[in-house]
């Protein structure tokens, strides 16, 4: 098989493993980088970085490969040459073959599983000083889908354990202590270098997880099938809320979407999250900074060349008829960093609800990719995944929207 048959068949993924549903055509596709070869594809299942096949079954696959396909304008006959090809029969197994590996164990298996823990010393200083093996035990009974590795327990029992133990550091200690910044970066990699990330990895999803990896990102902590995996997020209260849409009565106009390229799935649940935190992130910039200078804070504290692009945005909004809103409202996602790391801005009004400045730009560095991703229609790994939800949940928690 040549090069162009894994591409072509790669586009018949795209709205399988998260990507925002079937792109346009298959140079589109190819542009993105994301998917060069189906193999590269195939061996990453292996190790659940992907919201994968596993999920689905066959008739669902051929829905979706057809969507992708309709659009995309390719033949009836390429579609179905494609779906008879052995390569699509051997995701599907490699895809059975790492669920079958999973178990869920019974409550009974506990005091054996949890001398193990111990025993390998796999536990690090975060679970054994943040979380006492009784919450282990609950979130154990808690769980009813298939997550302990037959083959890697103790890898399963690190990630497992450690999950809980970065919920309850969440759930019950300030956002940005100085403890909680440092345990996160053990957990989730050192991010206090990083102030660009290349387009490469950005929109190459195997690319994105070895960078975070290289940052020491914990492999552990997203091990698992996608299904376990949410249900973890669940058990340990780590998964941050879909808020409703509060919009102040100035700002009907809704979210500046012009560059958004979001349809179902992984990447729609990722944009109502990131909707709704960045609607509350901008109202409480909004307000914290009209108590503190006046309506007109936006043109004495926001960096100039920022402030210069907001005002274009809103030109041409009001040029083409739409409904007048706050200048905030035409913000980039980069801007609100620049607003809060500002000097004046941080020592009179956010240094009383980040403590530091690195850990709020880590916080924002880390999102970033994300979002971008999100926006943008790029596949949403599992890593992502467990990112997004800590962070997102960590400054709002900061700016007092979430207990």
């Amino acid at each position: 098989m040549d090069d162009n048959y894994f591409e072509k068949l790669a586009s018949t993924h795209a709205d399988l493993i998260g990507s925002a549903g079937a792109l346009s055509s298959i140079q589109e596709l190819t542009d993105l980088g994301a998917l060069s070869s189906i193999r590269e594809l195939a061996e990453s299942f292996q190790n659940s970085r992907y919201k994968t096949l596993c999920e689905l079954d066959q008739d669902r696959f051929a829905q979706a490969a057809q969507r992708a396909f309709d659009n995309s304008k390719a033949s009836r006959d390429l579609l179905d040459s494609l779906l008879k090809q052995s390569e699509v029969e051997r995701l599907f197994n490699m895809a059975s073959d790492y669920e079958d590996r999973f178990r869920l164990p019974d409550i009974s298996e506990f005091s054996t599983l949890s001398e193990k823990l111990i025993d390998t010393r796999i536990a690090s200083e975060l679970f054994s000083t943040q979380i006492h093996m009784s919450e282990v035990e609950k979130a154990f009974e808690a769980m009813s889908t298939p997550w302990l590795d037959t083959k890697n327990t103790a890898l399963s029992l690190n990630g497992f354990s450690e999950l809980q133990a970065i919920g309850r550091i969440l759930n019950t200690e300030s956002p940005f202590d100085e403890m909680v910044a440092a345990t996160l970066r053990d957990e989730l990699g050192d991010w206090r270098n990083i102030s660009t990330i290349s387009e490469a990895i950005i929109n190459d999803p195997l690319a994105r997880t070895d960078f975070y990896c290289d940052l020491g990102f914990n492999n552990a902590l997203t091990d698992f099938p996608a299904k376990a995996f949410d249900q973890c997020l669940d058990v340990a209260r780590l998964r941050a809320p879909i808020l409703p849409l509060v919009v102040p009565a100035n700002d009907r106009g809704g979210h500046d979407n012009q560059d958004e390229e979001v349809s179902s799935g992984c990447n729609r649940t990722a944009y109502d999250l990131l909707f709704g935190f960045e609607t509350e992130l901008r109202n409480f910039i909004d307000k914290v900074m009209t108590q503190a200078f006046g309506e007109r804070w936006v043109k004495t504290r926001v960096p100039g060349k920022v402030h210069q692009e907001w005002r274009k945005k809103w030109q041409r909004a009001k040029e083409k008829g739409e409904p007048v809103r706050p200048i905030i409202a035409y913000a980039d996602f980069s801007d609100y960093i620049q607003i809060i790391v500002r000097k004046d801005n941080w020592d009179e009004v956010f240094n009383q609800f980040f403590n530091r400045k690195e850990d709020i730009q880590e916080s924002f560095i880390r999102l970033y990719p994300i979002r971008i991703c999100t926006m943008h229609a790029r596949i949403i790994t599992i890593d992502d995944e467990l990112l997004l939800n800590v962070e997102t949940k960590r400054i709002l928690k900061a700016i007092g929207v979430v207990k």
